[in-house]
């Protein structure tokens, strides 16, 4: 869990000091959202915390989101 939170926060910082959070570091972040929300005082941990449930459809608009923002991205990097 401590791992996770570490991700969490460095993330946070970097977007406090106006630095994109993409790529690696997007994913890296997401799975440890993730993570903690299906982990967190849960006696079994899965999609079924409330936690989970709660930012689940935010957690997909997200990564939907940066999924276009990196193709875009990506077309700006190729020759």
């Amino acid at each position: 869990m401590a791992d996770n939170l570490e991700i969490v926060y460095q993330s946070r910082n970097r977007l406090a000091h106006h630095e994109p959070a993409l790529y690696n570091r997007f994913t890296e972040t997401i799975a440890a959202i993730k993570y903690i929300a299906q982990h967190l005082e849960a006696p079994t941990p899965g999609d079924h915390t409330p936690l989970y449930r709660l930012i689940a459809d935010d957690i997909v608009s997200v990564e939907a989101s940066a999924a276009t923002l990196h193709s875009e991205l990506d077309a700006y990097r190729q020759p």
